[in-house]
């Protein structure tokens, strides 16, 4: 199954989940309810076109199983109202995925070979509110976390449309 999506600059983003499960990612419809995640997408087809091994630096390789594990991540986010994630690749072929609202960040690393994702919660003043590890099977948990970054800026929102 493949999902060819085409913006209006005609650039074509070929997301194919190379897994067994179905993806939760509908044609054109995530797009349009989700605007961040093409943008996402892209910008972890450009690190991964990208990487390379930088003496004193690093490996910034990013392997196609995790980048394929890095897309099965942001299809599990069903959170529209979020900014488009700032995406760095780490030495070693990890990814690191930042949302920040506001102040409050949260960061979430994937290493390579491993099917665990890190995750660190951090509050206005920059203190850390919660971390920790999860699986894909912990879909409600990563959104949980995502949702405490729109729940103030939501609130803002809404007070100040009044």
């Amino acid at each position: 199954m493949s999902l060819l999506c085409y913006q209006m600059q005609s650039q074509r983003v070929d997301i194919t989940p190379p897994y067994a499960i179905e993806s939760q990612l509908e044609p054109t419809a995530s797009f349009e309810r989700f605007p961040w995640l093409l943008e996402a997408l892209r910008g972890l087809q450009r690190i991964c076109e990208s990487g390379q091994n930088i003496s004193g630096i690093g490996d910034l390789r990013i392997s196609s199983q995790t980048a394929s594990f890095v897309r099965r991540v942001l299809s599990l986010i069903s959170i529209p109202r979020l900014p488009v994630p700032r995406i760095s690749p780490i030495s070693g072929g990890g990814v690191g995925l930042l949302w920040n609202i506001s102040g409050k960040e949260v960061v979430i690393t994937v290493y390579p070979n491993d099917e665990r994702l890190a995750y660190m919660l951090s509050n206005e003043q920059d203190e850390l509110v919660s971390d920790g590890m999860l699986t894909l099977e912990q879909q409600r948990t990563l959104n949980s976390i995502l949702g405490q970054l729109v729940e103030r800026y939501a609130c803002m929102t809404s007070d100040g449309d009044r």
